[in-house]
């Protein structure tokens, strides 16, 4: 899509997105070449499904550990295509979230990710009340622990979009620049509540460096934890 030089030397019509003078959803961007071939979209939402044996499955594995406690699910990490929290204010949001509601936390992520969430303090670690299930959980059962839980905190990131597509409420961190920004890359088939930091904070809009940024302590595990309140 949108002029690269493989597909102009090929003779391919080229797409433009507009993006950068009209954000937009990137699903709807993509349906661009639905509507050139003459196919209407019948949404933008992610459509996954996961089965009830897979969901009554995770259900078992949650209530073993948990009983019948609610569950949060945190995933700290992300692939970097928008700004991210420090991994640091999830640990601190963790910690709040045992410490004063009665959830359990779920801690999600990757096997290479996990060498690094071990070494959070331990009085998460070795509370009754949270998983760390980076590196356990198959793609499958992702989704089913994601289709079972209460809410999840993450930046912009593949949990961010199964949340999306099984209609799971979500609550990300976003910078408000348009590239980088929840009209972008937010929940769209779930309720997806953002924390976007001010323009005036960013440096994006202030002349500054256009690398992703960790929001500069705007936003802190604090400021997650008084809108999940919410």
């Amino acid at each position: 899509m949108w002029g690269g030089i493989l597909g102009r030397l090929t003779l391919h019509e080229c797409l433009r997105s507009g993006l950068p003078e009209h954000p937009r959803h990137f699903a709807d961007a993509c349906l661009d070449c639905a509507r050139a071939l003459g196919a209407e979209p019948v949404g933008l939402a992610p459509e996954l499904f996961c089965t009830e044996p897979e969901r009554l499955q995770m259900r078992g594995m949650l209530e073993k550990r948990f009983g019948a406690r609610r569950v949060m699910v945190i995933h700290p990490g992300s692939g970097g295509n928008a700004c991210n929290l420090p991994e640091k204010e999830y640990a601190a949001l963790a910690g709040m979230l045992l410490t004063r509601t009665d959830r359990a936390i779920v801690v999600t992520g990757t096997a290479g990710e996990r060498t690094s969430y071990e070494a959070w303090p331990r009085e998460l670690l070795d509370s009754s009340r949270f998983w760390l299930s980076g590196g356990e959980l198959s793609l499958r059962e992702l989704m089913a622990l994601i289709a079972e839980t209460e809410v999840i905190v993450c930046g912009s990131t593949g949990p961010l979009h199964i949340a999306s597509g099984l209609g799971k409420p979500s609550l990300t961190p976003f910078c408000p620049f348009p590239s980088v920004s929840a009209a972008l890359w937010g929940n769209i088939g779930g309720e997806g509540l953002v924390i976007e930091q001010s323009r005036d904070r960013c440096p994006r809009y202030n002349g500054g460096s256009a690398s992703h940024c960790d929001f500069h302590g705007v936003i802190t595990a604090e400021t997650l934890f008084q809108a999940l309140v919410r």
